[in-house]
This record gives C-alpha cells, sequence and structure tokens, in this order.
C-alpha cells in the first residue's frame, strides 16, 4: 500500500495566556479536487487549549468565550478588525490567516497617529 502524501502542513506559530496557536497550510493536490479558490489564501490559523493548561472545565470555559467573541464580533475580512470564524469544536478553532499585519504594529501606529494629532492641536 502506498501512503497518500499529506494534504496539510501544520506549523507551531505562538502561544498566549491558554491557546497555542498553528499555521495550517493546505498543500494542492495534484487532481486539484479539494484545492483552494483562485487568489484564497491557502493558509489558515487553528488555536487550541495549550497541552500544559488541560482540559478541564475552567479552559473549555476559557475557549468557549474565547470563539463566542470572535464569532460574534468578526465579520468578513475586508469590513472587519476581528477575523471570522470558519470551524470551532470544544477546544480548538479555525479562523482565517490575517495578511494585513500585526497587530501591535497595528496599535502603535494608531496610537503614534493620535499622539501627533493631539500635539499639533495643542500648538494652534
Amino acid at each position: 500500500l502506498r501512503t497518500p502524501p499529506p494534504r496539510h502542513k501544520i506549523n507551531y506559530l505562538t502561544s498566549g495566556g491558554f491557546r497555542a496557536v498553528w499555521t495550517v497550510t493546505h498543500l494542492s493536490s495534484s487532481n486539484n479536487d479539494d484545492a483552494s479558490e483562485e487568489g484564497e489564501d491557502p493558509r489558515v490559523i487553528m488555536k487550541t487549549n495549550q497541552l500544559r493548561r488541560g482540559w478541564g472545565a475552567y479552559y473549555l470555559d476559557q475557549n468557549r468565550r474565547d470563539i463566542l467573541i470572535s464569532e460574534r464580533a468578526g465579520g468578513p475580512i475586508h469590513h472587519s478588525n476581528l477575523l471570522p470564524v470558519h470551524q470551532y469544536c470544544a477546544f480548538s478553532s479555525i479562523v482565517p490567516f490575517a495578511t494585513a499585519g500585526v497587530l501591535g504594529d497595528y496599535v502603535t501606529g494608531k496610537l503614534e497617529k493620535e499622539r501627533t494629532l493631539r500635539t499639533a492641536e495643542e500648538q494652534y
């Protein structure tokens, strides 16, 4: 028996207080049956519970809240600062791969612009 080639490549990205974050890349298949639509990013983000945290009710509730906020606040990629949720299952969720940049850079840029405007207003 021949082992089929892998369909996804998974890489560890980072972790937060209770979640681990992974990139999942869809590898194109030769028959093109389930290849991504043209122009669509083949990467998604998988957020899951950190193994060291365990699987108790407290962390299940933390994950439930995280996904609930994402689901309610998320919207179309071009019209929201929070990305929509593709899938959710107890301790894991799949969301689009953010390509607009790093959140910290976005926040820092916004704060710098506001600080510059306040300084200009104070001078005039």
